[in-house]
């Protein structure tokens, strides 16, 4: 073989291994830019119609700053359970609605109203969740407030139902597109050294 065509085969070869390497590298930071850190904030209230004890919530949100408001785009689920109703879920995504903010500074009442619902529109098929700003709250079906509700709802980092868990991170950031490139010349190099002690030339 001679020494040009060594050369082109090569370089070829070198060349393959930095794409692969590449498109690897893209692959794995789409893959983390999707995810995001989710926060799961508890509710405990004390019930005056319709259950008895304590009605209690979990409500899961992305990219959250307590003492912000809350819009729909951060609700992951809210789960509420009582000895009335049992236990139900509302998952975030449309038509689902969150609104309100909680407190800064926690436990706490809401800020202001709290709002969850799996839609705006009242209905069969509807089923809200309204915490106010004085720890009133309710819960319905196919309007709010005409199932559950009562006094005391505070909001709270600790909880008992239905899962406990602590400020979950998932994933993590993104690497940069240059960060991307300089790791696959790396990559790309590496490959070199070692095509260049593994294949030699022919004699000509």
């Amino acid at each position: 073989m001679s020494s040009c065509a060594y050369s082109v085969r090569l370089k070829s070869r070198i060349a393959a291994i930095v794409l692969v390497g590449l498109l690897a590298l893209l692959q794995a930071g789409s893959a983390l830019a999707t995810q995001v850190a989710t926060t799961t904030y508890y509710f405990t209230g004390t019930c005056t119609r319709d259950c008895t004890g304590n009605g209690t919530g979990t409500l899961v949100v992305a990219n959250y700053t307590l003492g912000q408001p809350l819009t729909s785009n951060n609700l992951v689920s809210f789960t509420y359970t009582s000895g009335f109703l049992g236990t139900v879920t509302i998952t975030g995504g449309s038509p689902a609605v969150l609104s309100g903010t909680l407190p800064a500074v926690l436990p706490g009442f809401s800020t202001q109203t709290v709002i969850v619902s799996n839609t705006n529109q009242a209905g069969p098929s509807f089923l809200g969740f309204n915490a106010y700003a004085g720890g009133t709250w309710c819960i319905g079906y196919n309007s709010y407030c005409n199932a559950d509700s009562g006094t005391g709802g505070t909001w709270s980092t600790t909880g008992s139902t239905p899962t406990p868990t602590a400020t979950t991170p998932v994933g993590t950031p993104a690497l940069g597109t240059p960060a991307l490139i300089s790791l696959a010349l790396m990559f790309g190099l590496a490959g070199f050294i070692v095509l260049k002690r593994a294949v030699k030339p022919a004699a000509r």
